[in-house]
């Protein structure tokens, strides 16, 4: 293969390239919520997994029914936990 034809082959699948993975702005503001939420989940089961175990064992494992339980239970959660969803 000679040079010309080796960068017109490279060119072509630079082009496919970067058509398929090119950067999405919406594609990275969602990936930037999502990872948001997930550094938001981390801190607070760092802070409040006893209590979200306690929670999670009364709905059978479900974990939105026990957020939703600790907010109905807020005044019953560790010192420590209620710090960190006062934050």
């Amino acid at each position: 293969m000679n040079l010309k034809t080796f960068l017109i082959i490279a060119v072509v699948l630079g082009g496919i390239g970067y058509f398929f993975f090119k950067e999405d702005p919406k594609q990275k503001a969602a990936m930037e919520a999502f990872a948001g939420e997930v550094r938001e989940m981390a801190y607070l089961l760092e802070h409040c997994g006893e209590d979200i175990a306690m929670y999670c064992r009364e709905h059978n494992g479900n974990v939105d029914a026990s957020y939703a339980c600790l907010d109905e239970h807020e005044r019953s959660l560790s010192k420590k936990c209620q710090a960190a969803i006062a934050e």
